[in-house]
């Protein structure tokens, strides 16, 4: 219990509540808000008013740590989300028809880019049992050699899930980089077939369903 002392401005507390405070502020530094961790009765004294301010601090400051945790997790949910829809958008694969899908793929391809569109089509072709893949690079200005390998590995892929693959659209600067990169003689499966355009691409593919057998080695 608090005594008043012959000076007014004087309190005695007990090491006891004192204590209690500073239990109350650990807790509050680790973030444990446990109502009973932060539960505070204060005495109905002098000191007892310091008491009820700081359990009101205290709870106030818990419910603000934790709104603001909320609101955090929510961005971040937000922002995966957003960042999915982004990378959906950079790597668009289209049914063309059935069971022909196309990867348009338009500005920058660097080595990680590349990886990441090879993991969507592979997830894209098992999904869908699509039995040709176009990759149109007609977008594509330019490759250097990292890149050009990625491109090649990803066909490689594509055919590893017995899809027929091929490349359209590689403009006379990419044929001129592939050559001097010399990243087309890479044993066996490094073997594809280009065509000029989309639309070659397309009767290419359809022949092969007509009269290829059009099925997807398994």
């Amino acid at each position: 219990m608090a005594e008043n002392d012959d000076d007014d401005d004087t309190i005695v507390v007990s090491r006891r509540r004192l204590a209690r405070l500073g239990e109350v502020l650990a807790f509050l530094s680790i973030e444990a808000f446990d109502e009973e961790n932060l539960s505070l009765t204060p005495t109905d004294d002098e000191f007892g008013v310091t008491e009820q301010m700081f359990s009101e601090f205290a709870r106030d400051h818990a419910a603000a740590v934790l709104e603001l945790q909320r609101a955090n997790a929510e961005r971040d949910v937000l922002i995966e989300k957003l960042t999915e829809a982004v990378k959906a958008l950079s790597t668009p694969i289209l049914d063309v028809w059935d069971g022909v899908l196309t990867l348009p793929i338009i500005g920058v391809l660097d080595a990680a880019r590349a990886s990441e569109m090879t993991e969507r089509l592979l997830e894209r072709i098992d999904v869908s049992d699509a039995r040709c893949v176009i990759i149109d690079v007609t977008g594509v200005d330019e490759l250097d050699g990292e890149t050009a390998a990625s491109l090649l590995k990803m066909i490689q892929a594509a055919q590893l899930l017995g899809a027929y693959a091929v490349i359209a659209g590689i403009s006379p600067a990419v044929a001129n980089q592939l050559v001097a990169l010399d990243v087309l003689d890479d044993g066996p499966g490094a073997s594809f077939k280009t065509l000029r355009s989309l639309k070659d691409a397309l009767r290419d593919c359809l022949r092969h369903l007509k009269f290829g057998g059009g099925g997807r080695a398994r």
